[in-house]
């Protein structure tokens, strides 16, 4: 006779015995990273942790990014002050801290993936306006916590890491905060963890304050962490440890010491020297392998140094192009070398260190400014065959400086000069967003570096080549194309435009194609 067993507790392990098949629903564990200052490496901790979790423990793991801005999404947010806008699969428009989510657990992630304060508003006031709330005052609690809660269930996984960003005890983040105080109630305690990171700042000591009174604003709100994560330029001593595992009623095994790193692929390791994830999986009462641990950086053994020139608008941002800067450093590990970006801010061009670069990047940017610089960057890389990748509005410049200098018809975009009568690209009115299939010309080299006819890409722009001008390309090919065109080469020589964005689907493990064979051609 065979007995079925519904278990809804999954910290209790059970075995087939006597021939009795036992079926359980899993509980999902809930991690949740919050921060007393913005900017403290709460994304590159949520990364590092989910990648170490999904190696050590035959788990599946998810990230949600909770933004309280009211911005709906990303995507008109400015890049000097927030970074890069990062698209996923979908085409949703999320915080950069999601393609170091994708990056890290190699992973595809999905606009349930983000949650805003204004995409929680606009989803509350949309169903108001329906009449779905029967005539309810709408408020915060519970209108607005039940909607959070919502969206966090609605991601399947057996370990869900949710940051919050921001800063804990502002204005915008307190009702999330009640969210989540709510949520572990609803999970229980023993498939709830709270980690929090603090700011020590060194003045003629490491002081710890900050992080006491972080810890006390959490608690006013009856929500207390289980780890803390310190945020420091240098090590951490033991007896600071000990203070604020004192001080913040936790064990001092839980107090995790984050200092500076060379770069966030150092992290992971730091963190599981110091036994953070193995502590998070005991504390979850997961079955584990410690030993699956590796590094997300390769232990590779490299000499050589190449000089990589990325000419753009928002090079004074450290993040407006970070997809960029780690295809990069993922190409330069593949191939061992170490590659050194320079950054030059294209109103301000060095034409002398142009010319001593192994290879030049132009990547994109909206908008009409900064554009003489990008040109003639460009022009010098066709002219002396140093290898350029031209990407999204960089492909578009790169059309029409060969127009302007080979062809000798001044052309342009509609975005850079409205009223210009040659539109060699003209806006296609909505933006065109997300994953798109794209054909390529067997004859190419964007088929040899992909070794494929058919790809699929990710996009953000609205302007797009005008095909009333394609017979005039002489000597520059179109090797791709959708319903538009997606790719510009010129023969022999490494010299390519990408009207989509590469940068966003290159991963440690998986080297985008045209990274790969950029810096392979230019080591």
């Amino acid at each position: 006779m065979i007995i079925k067993v519904l278990i809804l507790n999954t910290n209790l392990l059970f075995k087939n015995i006597f021939k009795v098949n036992i079926f359980y629903i899993k509980m999902s564990k809930y991690i949740v990273v919050s921060g007393s200052l913005s900017g403290l490496g709460k994304g590159t901790t949520c990364a590092c942790l989910a990648r170490s979790l999904k190696q050590l423990t035959d788990n599946t793991v998810q990230i949600i990014k909770i933004d309280p801005y009211l911005n709906v999404n990303a995507s008109h947010m400015n890049p000097f002050e927030h970074g890069e806008v990062f698209v996923l699969e979908d085409g949703t428009e999320t915080d950069l801290d999601l393609g170091t989510y994708e990056r890290f657990l190699d992973i595809d992630l999905t606009y349930e993936n983000s949650i805003t304060s204004g995409q929680v508003f606009l989803d509350i006031l949309n169903s108001e306006r329906k009449g779905e709330y029967n005539g309810k005052t709408v408020q915060l609690v519970p209108h607005f916590t039940d909607k959070v809660l919502e969206k966090i269930f609605k991601i399947k996984s057996d370990v869900v890491i949710i940051e919050l960003g921001g800063t804990v005890g502002d204005n915008e983040s307190y009702i999330f905060t009640e969210a989540l105080r709510q949520l572990r109630i609803k999970v229980g305690k023993e498939n709830f963890c709270g980690i929090h990171i603090s700011y020590l700042p060194i003045l003629e000591e490491m002081k710890t304050k900050t992080t006491q009174h972080s810890v006390r604003k959490l608690r006013e709100i009856g929500y207390e962490p289980d780890f803390i994560v310190c945020r420091c330029k240098k090590e951490m001593k033991n007896e600071t440890k000990t203070k604020i595992s004192n001080t913040c009623g936790i064990s001092v095994n839980n107090v995790i010491d984050m200092h500076d790193q060379k770069d966030i692929f150092d992290v992971s390791q730091m963190l599981f020297n110091q036994n953070f994830p193995q502590n998070i999986i005991k504390y979850f009462r997961l079955p584990a392998d410690f030993s699956l641990f590796t590094s997300i950086k390769p232990i590779i053994n490299i000499n050589d140094n190449i000089d990589i020139c990325i000419v753009g608008k928002y090079t004074n941002s450290c993040n407006a192009y970070l997809s960029l800067e780690n295809s990069l450093i993922f190409a330069g590990w593949k191939n061992q070398v170490n590659v050194n970006i320079i950054w030059m801010d294209s109103e301000n061009i060095d034409e002398n260190k142009l010319h001593d670069v192994k290879a030049i990047i132009v990547p994109g940017g909206f908008g009409s400014g900064r554009i003489s610089g990008k040109l003639r960057a460009i022009q010098i890389a066709r002219q002396n065959k140093i290898p350029f990748l031209g990407i999204c509005f960089g492909m578009q410049l790169a059309v029409i400086e060969y127009f302007k200098n080979v062809i000798c018809i001044e052309g342009n975009s509609t975005e850079i000069e409205p009223d210009t009568k040659i539109p060699l690209f003209y806006s296609n009115q909505d933006l065109i967003l997300g994953n798109k299939k794209i054909i390529l010309e067997k004859d190419s080299s964007a088929y040899e570096y992909y070794k494929s006819e058919e790809i699929n890409e990710r996009h953000r722009h609205r302007y797009v080549f005008n095909n009333y001008y394609k017979n005039l390309l002489d000597g520059m090919k179109i090797t791709g194309s959708s319903n538009f065109a997606e790719i510009i080469e010129i023969p022999g020589q490494w010299f390519m435009g990408v009207q989509f964005h590469p940068e966003f689907k290159s991963r440690p493990n998986k080297v985008h194609p045209l990274f790969d064979n950029l810096i392979f051609k230019a080591k």
